[in-house]
């Protein structure tokens, strides 16, 4: 594993040779538009100039406290609200100061799953945390709570956090309106915001797609999953190219070979380029009955190898398809 040096820095004294990450500790929070604007200005130019990733310092944005991490480029990596800081440290550090951190890989993203099967929830269950979720996205939309409040962070996985669903209709039913300014909440303190929508296309269905970016059908090879594919796809026509995905689910070689089928006709039924293609795993089953995403219990499993390729795929990169034994 390597390691890298963290440095802390008065606005913007150069960095040492072999910081990686810099923080700039100016003592301010930086309110006004235009002093955000400066200040976010002069840290472009600090991670350009001496190639580091860089750290702001505290802004408000949209009635929020947040913090920028920028690339190397002068590039946002992401921004977020101070009570989720991307980077913690116990104890108080100074300007010159420096941490040596243990890099295990790339920076994460800080990512929101939110349940939309109101009444047969259990995306909780899934991750491990029904006891965890007390309020839902209804009393968010609806403004008995705050967003914070609601949403419930994983004990394992630290940039991962939950939302979930409504046991039962209470009042009136969460409009549209009110899920798109829910989610405009969402974007401004998370990096993806994953939308769980029930089977169907009912009301979780319709609230689930109200304001999203972009789709994910999630189908099977077999034939009516498809004819529910292809009808699911005709109610998404308001999304343009590029923004329609396919997922093949629990594919079987061995199934495949006896319907004399293959992906490429799930993706000429369906419609839809393929975003990935998932095998039949037995690792997912016992993930879910223990509570915990089948990325840990089960990370060299066929079915987290998937998972991760179409996460890259999701944010941008390349990866290949998993080879279906």
């Amino acid at each position: 594993m390597d390691s890298y040096f963290v440095e802390i820095q008065r606005p913007f004294m150069p960095p040492s040779d072999d910081a990686r990450l810099v923080l700039i500790a100016d003592g301010s929070l930086h309110r006004a538009l235009e002093d955000v604007k400066r200040h976010l200005f002069s840290c472009v130019k600090y991670a350009k100039k001496h190639g580091v990733y860089v750290l702001t310092g505290l802004f408000a944005h949209e009635g929020n406290l947040c913090l920028c991490l920028l690339d190397p480029g002068g590039e946002v990596v992401c921004r977020q609200p101070a009570i989720h800081p991307s980077i913690s440290f116990q104890g108080e550090f100074l300007p010159g100061d420096r941490i040596e951190v243990a890099h295990a890989g790339e920076l994460g993203n800080v990512c929101l799953c939110v349940d939309c099967d109101i009444g047969l929830r259990n995306l909780d269950i899934a991750l491990g945390l029904s006891d965890a979720a007390l309020m839902d996205f209804s009393d968010v939309a609806q403004q008995r709570c705050t967003l914070e409040r609601a949403v419930v962070s994983h004990p394992q996985l630290a940039k991962l956090f939950l939302l979930t669903a409504p046991i039962r209709q209470r009042g009136q039913p969460v409009t549209g309106e009110q899920m798109a300014s829910l989610l405009r909440a969402v974007r401004i303190q998370y990096d993806f915001c994953l939308l769980d929508a029930p089977a169907g296309l009912g009301d979780g269905f319709l609230l689930a797609t109200a304001a999203a970016d972009r789709c994910v059908v999630v189908t099977t090879a077999d034939a009516s999953s498809l004819r529910d594919a292809q009808h699911t796809v005709m109610e998404l026509g308001r999304f343009g190219p590029g923004k329609l995905h396919l997922v093949v689910n629990r594919v079987r070689k061995k199934l495949l070979r006896s319907m004399h089928a293959t992906i490429d006709d799930a993706m000429d039924k369906a419609g839809l380029p393929l975003l990935g293609v998932v095998p039949e795993d037995d690792a997912l089953p016992l993930a879910l009955n223990r509570g915990s995403p089948i990325l840990l219990s089960a990370p060299a499993s066929p079915a987290s190898s998937a998972y991760r390729n179409i996460a890259t795929r999701l944010r941008g990169g390349k990866a290949p398809l998993l080879r279906i034994k």
